[in-house]
């Protein structure tokens, strides 16, 4: 299966100043700011989504939760742990999408970036019980959500199980879909070099 994490999703931690994102504001208190990470290594390629949970008490440092693949071979579930955006070359965008109370959230021990897909805490247990996108049957048609289906589409499903749940408010569902791409945009055959490993 292709390394689909477009090139770890996120980078450039310039983008938070752009966000204005300050890491001391959730210290300490109850809820938790979680955003829509999102990266595109090419203008023509499809973005990429994740949703980025960080520490309380490091919020350079968290986790992306995300599917990764491609739409020939299938998508599956990933829980990328300490994770630090600034440690990344790729560019990204991190959006915020609304506040999850830390009661829902089980952070990693201290360590080194860590891949799995074994679920801790509510929030990503939830996360498991949204199937990955399967293998698309025909990656060459437009995106529609229902036969062919990439991360974006996983994203915003997740986000809706996590409104069903009431672990986050409605409005995060109008922020991830805003950041979508069009239903025809980066879909079709890519070189090798544009278009491996994408995950999108």
């Amino acid at each position: 299966m292709p390394d689909s994490r477009c090139s770890s999703v996120v980078g450039n931690f310039e983008a938070l100043r752009v966000l204005k994102w300050k890491p001391s504001t959730d210290i300490g208190m109850a809820s938790r700011t979680v955003y829509l990470a999102t990266c595109r290594n090419a203008p023509s390629q499809r973005k990429h989504f994740g949703i980025f949970v960080p520490f309380a008490d490091d919020p350079q440092i968290g986790t992306i939760i995300h599917v990764v693949g491609a739409p020939m071979v299938g998508y599956e579930l990933q829980f990328k742990r300490n994770y630090n955006p600034s440690s990344s070359q790729s560019s990204y965008q991190l959006v915020p999408i609304g506040q999850v109370s830390a009661a829902n959230i089980v952070e990693s021990p201290s360590g080194p970036t860590t891949i799995d897909s074994n679920a801790k805490g509510i929030m990503e247990t939830v996360a498991t019980q949204v199937p990955p996108p399967p293998i698309s049957q025909n990656f060459l048609a437009p995106v529609d959500g229902v036969f062919n289906k990439r991360c974006q589409e996983w994203t915003v499903e997740y986000v809706d199980r996590l409104i069903s749940r009431n672990i986050i408010d409605a409005g995060a569902r109008n922020v991830v879909q805003a950041h979508r791409d069009p239903p025809d945009h980066g879909v079709g055959l890519q070189s090798v070099d544009r278009g491996r490993g994408r995950g999108v």
